[in-house]
């Protein structure tokens, strides 16, 4: 993978970091996205989840899982990164939700966006795992190796995202036990992923 597109991925992640997720999510989501030198392909595709209004932690986890289980990074290159679409309170679609914050529950937007911004970036992420078939972090597994690689980037991993696979679940309690009480109490909460 160029370095061009190493420095655009540590670009988003840096926009986590920042604590500025829903801009991160956009700068992985460009409709128009245009990168020399990227072997991987970002497409929106035809997929638009829609989504009511975020009024509880549960509709937020609700919503993450289902944006993560439509994201992907193929094998010859291609990311799947679903965008989302909103409702008002009779069910009519509005515009796009991070461009209308103010008609959902403010207080649960940014653990929302954070979600997506961290999603976006883990299928970017899985793509330069491909394309310089190497580990980011030098563990073999690449669902841990990408949880690994954020965390040391700085970057806060939720609950959802640590129990979403079984693996990272353990790495996280072998590398961090002190969240093991958090992890089990959102697991206790929500149940494991469907997927």
């Amino acid at each position: 993978m160029s370095q061009i597109v190493e420095q655009y991925i540590e670009a988003g992640i840096d926009l986590i970091v920042a604590g500025d997720p829903a801009q991160a999510h956009r700068h992985f989501t460009y409709d128009s996205l245009d990168v020399e030198g990227l072997e991987s392909r970002y497409s929106r595709g035809s997929l638009c989840l829609t989504i009511g209004r975020l009024k509880t932690e549960a509709s937020v986890v609700k919503v993450s899982r289902a944006l993560a289980s439509e994201s992907w990074c193929l094998d010859g290159g291609e990311l799947m990164i679903p965008g989302w679409l909103g409702h008002d309170t009779e069910g009519v679609p509005t515009s796009r939700l991070e461009e209308n914050p103010e008609l959902y529950y403010p207080h649960l937007l940014p653990s929302f966006y954070h979600e997506a911004g961290v999603l976006a970036a883990e299928e970017w992420l899985h793509g330069q795992q491909k394309a310089n078939q190497t580990p980011l972090s030098g563990i073999d597994d690449t669902e841990v190796d990408v949880a690994a690689y954020l965390y040391g980037r700085g970057v806060h991993l939720s609950a959802d995202f640590l129990t979403r696979y079984a693996v990272r679940y353990k790495w996280c309690l072998d590398a961090h036990p002190e969240r093991r009480e958090e992890l089990d109490a959102f697991i206790e909460i929500y149940g494991k992923p469907p997927y």
